[in-house]
């Protein structure tokens, strides 16, 4: 599962532009409420994006993969481990949001997350 929150191309679809509202998307978030409290994937200022889970026992969070990202409207391009990906944020109100990445073919090119953070 892991894999699948780190691996995916991370960006959303917005129905209002993220350029005019600032970065909804900053925060933490992951596939479930439930797995927000195993794994999750972050993206914070100044534009750092990365994924990572928790420390069993131990109340603190391991951080796995983090990376810088470049913005262009709701379309994000980084790289983690050599590999450059594009994704589209979509924004579904503030607590969700949708990533299409746009290097692969559907329907395996889209995940929604829930906002943990």
């Amino acid at each position: 599962m892991i894999k699948i929150v780190a691996g995916i191309g991370f960006a959303a679809l917005s129905l209002v532009s993220i350029a005019e509202v600032g970065k909804p998307f900053e925060g933490e978030w992951s596939l479930d409420k439930e797995l927000c409290e195993v794994s999750r994937v972050f993206w914070k200022s100044p534009d750092r994006h990365g994924s990572m889970i928790a420390e069993t026992g131990a109340g603190q969070w391991q951080v796995l993969t983090e990376t810088t990202y470049q913005l262009d409207g709701n379309v994000m391009t980084y790289a983690v481990h050599g590999v450059t990906e594009k994704v589209r944020i979509t924004m579904d109100g503030v607590d969700r949001l949708t990533l299409e990445n746009l290097d692969r073919e559907p329907p395996d090119n889209a995940v929604s997350l829930v906002r943990c953070q």
